[in-house]
């Protein structure tokens, strides 16, 4: 199958009228359109109908990425928003998706002091604008601390940051888990510490394995 372009008009042989029809070959044109169609269909598909979260995050104003580490970070939380996101993220901020492209990174994060966060994208500028199981506390619909593992890619072009694709999961249950059962700890060894009876824990070899 060809595609063709045609252009007509009306022109004159003589006294007798004839049409002047031109047809160009766009078959390679509509085929190379075809295939970008198909390509960005797969690419939503994907997006859209995966379990994680999967982000694009892009910058007022790229980031000179010859500046110090911290004046980076404080750039990155001025000039960053959502740009695109699926459904799988907006359901971890518990907000419409529609409410999450153009977000301002600032106010997902609460602000740009957490040292938490700041540490992660600290290690993400000094390993090269990338990296794995990184921990951030940002805040969703509801205004609760809810908690990402991330891996980050930034794209660096010409000496700047100019944007990031970020993959995510929720791990908020797990977070909870961790601080309760810390703090139960502690709670175990605070009593354990001001008992007034002695008090010895052996295994089951009669090894001795903590005493107050």
């Amino acid at each position: 199958i060809l595609n063709g372009l045609m252009s007509a008009e009306l022109i004159l042989l003589g006294d007798v009228p004839h049409i002047l029809a031109v047809i160009h070959d766009i078959t390679e044109r509509k085929q190379i359109e075809n295939a970008l169609r198909a390509s960005e269909e797969r690419y939503q598909a994907f997006i859209s109908q995966s379990f994680e979260a999967i982000y694009r995050t892009e910058f007022d104003h790229p980031i000179d990425t010859s500046l110090p580490v911290e004046t980076q970070i404080d750039l990155i939380y001025e000039n960053a928003y959502m740009a695109e996101c699926n459904q799988a993220l907006a359901d971890m901020y518990n907000l419409p998706s529609a409410k999450i492209v153009g977000m301002r990174l600032i106010d997902a994060h609460g602000g740009k002091d957490n040292s938490i966060n700041r540490a992660a994208f600290r290690k993400f500028i000094q390993s090269g604008y990338k990296s794995f199981n990184d921990e951030t506390m940002e805040y969703g619909g509801t205004g609760r601390p809810v908690w990402f593992l991330s891996n980050t890619v930034g794209i660096v072009e010409g000496g700047f940051l100019v944007r990031m694709w970020g993959i995510s999961l929720n791990i908020t249950e797990r977070k909870k888990a961790e601080i309760q059962l810390r703090n139960s700890e502690q709670k175990y060894q605070l009593l354990f510490d001001t008992m007034g009876k002695g008090v010895v824990y052996q295994n089951a070899d009669g090894h001795i394995t903590s005493a107050n």
